[in-house]
């Protein structure tokens, strides 16, 4: 049997693994990778195909193929790509009160993301709150809360429309709630940073400029020649 196969499998649920990271976390997708939760579900992954590969050389799936070679990258391929439907599977549903709870392996996978949410927000807060107030320092929400996401999602080109349509409604709840303008601005540059990330955020917010920036009030020299 030669040891590539399990390399090869292995690369691939491993692609398969950084695939899903770098979707989840698009405003920061390689700064997460850096984190130890997230290696652990890349290299989990990997063992996965690695451990798939073995089930279909003990079982002989031959996945419709009839030449050897054939079955033999069929394998390959069904466990690198595939041995991730396994872990996304739920063996028992438990319903406790109105909160149903999966028993299985995908119960694992939702506690790696869960740590490496809280990997991320806890050193990530702090950078994310200097860039967002930062770059909407003198946006004015009411003038930016249309123009802003659409010109942002705009220069991605390959945003999907249902996360387009999930944010309209985001933007919907901060419009309606009893905050300052000032706060709404954060809040809105707060969630674009998720989805567009800061260097897009940045880019968007210059490129619209003065349209979307709040009436300041006149410096002191303005004063001055105002006076004069």
């Amino acid at each position: 049997m030669n040891g590539w196969d399990w390399v090869i499998s292995g690369m691939l649920g491993g692609l398969v693994g950084l695939g899903g990271i770098i979707s989840r976390y698009r405003d920061e997708p390689f700064y997460v990778l850096r984190t130890i939760p997230a290696l652990f579900y890349i290299s989990l992954n990997a063992a996965m195909s690695a451990f798939a590969l073995f089930l279909a050389r003990v079982f002989q799936w031959n996945f419709g193929m009839s030449t050897p070679e054939g079955i033999r990258w069929a394998q390959i391929l069904g466990a690198g790509f595939g041995a991730m439907i396994l872990m996304r599977s739920s063996i028992l549903t438990v319903q406790t009160g109105e909160e149903e709870v999966h028993i299985g392996p995908n119960s694992l996978l939702q506690s790696l993301f869960d740590a490496i949410d809280r990997e991320v927000d806890r050193v990530r807060a702090e950078a994310r709150a200097t860039s967002v107030s930062r770059i909407m320092k003198n946006v004015s929400f009411q003038k930016a809360y249309m123009t802003l996401p659409a010109y942002a999602f705009a220069l991605l080109q390959n945003l999907e429309p249902e996360v387009q349509v999930d944010f309209g409604k985001l933007v919907k709840t901060i419009y309606t709630a009893q905050l300052d303008d000032r706060t709404k601005a954060l809040l809105l540059g707060a969630q674009l940073l998720n989805l567009v990330g800061e260097d897009v955020l940045d880019a968007a917010v210059k490129g619209l400029g003065e349209h979307i920036m709040s009436t300041l009030p006149p410096t002191k020299e303005q004063k001055k020649k105002t006076s004069q």
